[in-house]
């Protein structure tokens, strides 16, 4: 009797100590927080998807007026016009194109030369959505439906910190990866054709080409060591 009385009680024992160890998985399971989401993600803090929508470079130069006019007068804030016939004549010969063909509805051309081409929210044509045409603020950005709202990054929370945009979608300081989407060997214009047409990823030709990086106005805290824009806060 006391034998299989002990038996039971192995058994017994052995069960509560499984039963005990799966519970403490599971609490350590539920006590780790989910990954900090990243930009590149619009991933919410639930693990849940926030849509993003393009909402064009007008929206983008109340709080950044002198970037917006400097991005005005780049190579970037007038791409759409390079793909109207007549314009760039020489260079497009030069590429092999059609000097007089009209590409403002090519699909390869304004994967480029619009903001957003190919998503819900983006670029459909210049009479539809004229303010996504060229290499507007979001190409480089991401799009900026959420954080552009008053209280993220707009007059209610002017000393917002650069974590509380980046939850919401923007890319600052722009990686190289995001220029490489368009300036690699897929363009008609690389630097085969023409040293010029080169890409190097620096604070100075990200200053002539895009728009001048100024420093803010108001503090949003550090950047990472090292990045191209540290000091422009």
């Amino acid at each position: 009797m006391m034998e299989r009385s002990a038996g039971v009680w192995t058994v017994a024992g052995a069960l509560a100590v499984s039963l005990t160890l799966a519970m403490v998985a599971a609490q350590a399971t539920w006590a780790t927080p989910n990954p900090t989401p990243q930009p590149a993600t619009f991933g919410t803090a639930l693990g849940l998807q926030e849509t993003f929508e393009y909402v064009g470079s007008s929206k983008c130069k109340k709080c950044h007026l002198p970037q917006f006019k400097s991005w005005e007068k780049t190579t970037m804030g007038n791409t759409f016009d390079v793909l109207r016939p007549g314009e760039r004549v020489d260079a497009k010969l030069d590429a092999g194109l059609d000097p007089d063909e009209d590409y403002t509805a090519d699909p390869a051309c304004l994967e480029c030369h619009s903001v957003g081409y190919g998503e819900s929210s983006g670029f459909k044509s210049l009479e539809a959505t004229p303010d996504l045409a060229g290499t507007g603020c979001e190409s480089c950005h991401g799009p900026g439906s959420a954080y552009i709202a008053d209280n993220v990054m707009g007059n209610k929370n002017k000393n917002h910190s650069f974590d509380e945009v980046f939850a919401k979608g923007v890319l600052f300081p722009v990686p190289e990866e995001t220029c490489l989407k368009c300036h690699n060997e897929r363009s008609p214009f690389t630097a085969d054709l023409d040293p010029k047409y080169e890409w190097v990823y620096s604070r100075e030709t990200l200053d002539e080409q895009t728009h001048r990086h100024l420093q803010m106005k108001y503090d949003h805290g550090p950047l990472p060591a090292g990045t191209l824009f540290q000091e422009s806060q």
